[in-house]
């Protein structure tokens, strides 16, 4: 049975915050700070510290692979650091067994006056190798780093690419029983970075651990068997990677969904405040001008038109018909338009798109290119289409929707106001996902597709994967 080569026991870490308003104190003020914090000596969290870490625990068999993953600011970085002896934890323990290398801030010890060549034998001596060994070992950095012209130039002349090469080929030489990655994985060109992913299955064939810090989940899935997922500082889950990748991304889609929904909300309540005026004016019915509607950050939606029919609501649902604006590629989807007629109009046209944030058109059409005549009398009423599995790549679009004239004469026309957004772990590029199917032929092909793609049942109504979000 393996031994454990790290361990972390109740890890916590605090940072002391600081503030403009500290920097510069009179005596009364430092007084006044002083007594204030005598005052909060007994209560249980001190407001001037942070917590980056808040009791971790995890164990790491000698050979294993594992990935910390989380969103920025959740602790994965000040965890590696605190295994690399970078950091002190504020309390618990941290043990650690076998010689370390940290691909941790890459080149961050190196001096920029002087060369390549000399830096080497400095960053060899302080990870633990000898002078000899460093000799044995130079030519094979070098060529490693493709720094075989430049070794000899100070390392300041050296591009961003040339410094991160450099430090990544000095940490893996070491020979490391523990590899840590923090975020190096994009390092350099496409070409070193294969150098460096076949170097990092190179370790685990020879039985090294290896803890990986990254924001590409993809590459978690494929290097490592564990995860360990934390928010905040806390340890929300740990288990086999597949899982917790599934279990971060739902949490993820959950908070995108809510923050979706809230805008969806917000432009409904300007579109409602819209009627209420127009009402109020009793305008005639002549051209509206363009009108802006906010939809979050900097983006903006359009409306222009008669209003002799009006949109009063655009709802956007899923299978079962719940109202939702973040779906899986290939998910059925459901548009309703819900308007409202001020008289009766013959040759009336609905109409739909879609278009990437950019501005690049995805796909239009209305009920007029697909050969419908509609009438529509006084009164409300609601125009569906639904799209069964629809194929858009991971992306956001904003949608036009739309009701005129089969002369384009608009009735009410709101132009990029509404946003869907589409996520999907495949990793493929592009616009749209099409059908497709693949076969292999050749002697001795030897072909084995591992699990289907991660399905997610986005905001499930029974909350099953939130919970077991919190099983470590």
């Amino acid at each position: 049975m393996n031994r454990y080569v790290v361990e972390l026991d109740s890890i916590t870490k605090a940072f002391k915050k600081h503030s403009k308003r500290h920097q510069f104190l009179t005596l009364k003020s430092t007084l006044i700070r002083d007594l204030w914090k005598l005052k909060q000596k007994n209560t249980e969290v001190d407001p001037g510290l942070f917590w980056a870490l808040k009791g971790v625990d995890v164990r790491i068999r000698k050979g294993e692979t594992i990935g910390f993953i989380g969103s920025n600011g959740s602790g994965k970085s000040t965890v590696l650091k605190i295994i690399a002896g970078i950091l002190k934890p504020t309390t618990g323990r941290v043990s650690v067994t076998g010689r370390l290398s940290a691909l941790i801030e890459l080149g961050a010890g190196f001096h920029p006056e002087i060369s390549g060549r000399e830096n080497i034998f400095i960053n060899g001596i302080m990870l633990g190798l000898t002078k000899q060994q460093i000799r044995e070992k130079f030519d094979e950095i070098v060529d490693f780093a493709d720094l075989r012209d430049f070794i000899d130039n100070p390392v300041r002349t050296y591009s961003s690419g040339m410094f991160m090469r450099l430090g990544f080929a000095v940490a893996v030489h070491v020979n490391p029983d523990i590899l840590l990655i923090d975020e190096v994985l994009a390092v350099g060109d496409q070409t070193f970075v294969h150098k460096c992913l076949e170097r990092i299955f190179d370790f685990k064939r020879r039985g090294k651990t290896i803890i990986v810090v990254t924001h590409d989940l993809g590459a978690v899935e494929k290097l490592c068997s564990r995860a360990v997922w934390l928010s905040q500082g806390i340890q929300k889950s740990e288990g086999p990677a597949r899982e917790i990748i599934g279990a971060y991304l739902l949490s993820v889609a959950r908070k995108e969904e809510e923050r979706y929904a809230t805008e969806h909300e917000q432009i409904q309540e300007a579109l409602d405040r819209q009627v209420q005026d127009d009402a109020k004016s009793e305008c005639d019915q002549g051209e509206s001008p363009v009108e802006i509607i906010p939809i979050g950050g900097e983006q903006t939606g359009k409306r222009w038109g008669n209003r002799k029919i009006e949109i009063t609501r655009f709802r956007i649902l899923d299978a079962t018909e719940h109202e939702r604006y973040l779906f899986l590629t290939g998910e059925d989807v459901l548009f309703e338009i819900q308007y409202q007629a001020k008289e009766t109009i013959s040759a009336v046209v609905f109409g739909v798109g879609f278009y990437l944030q950019d501005g690049t058109w995805c796909y239009g059409s209305n009920t007029d290119i697909e050969r419908y005549t509609i009438n529509v009398e006084e009164g409300t009423g609601k125009i569906r289409i639904r799209f069964p599995q629809l194929n858009l790549i991971q992306n956001t679009y904003l949608i036009d929707v739309a009701v005129h004239g089969v002369d384009s004469s608009p009735y009410d026309f709101h132009s990029r106001m509404y946003r869907i957004a589409f996520r999907s772990n495949q990793g493929e590029s592009g616009i749209f996902r099409p059908d497709h199917d693949w076969t292999f032929h050749g002697p001795g092909l030897d072909v084995k597709q591992i699990g289907d793609p991660i399905r997610m049942s986005l905001l499930d109504s029974n909350d099953e994967m939130e919970e077991s979000g919190e099983t470590k």
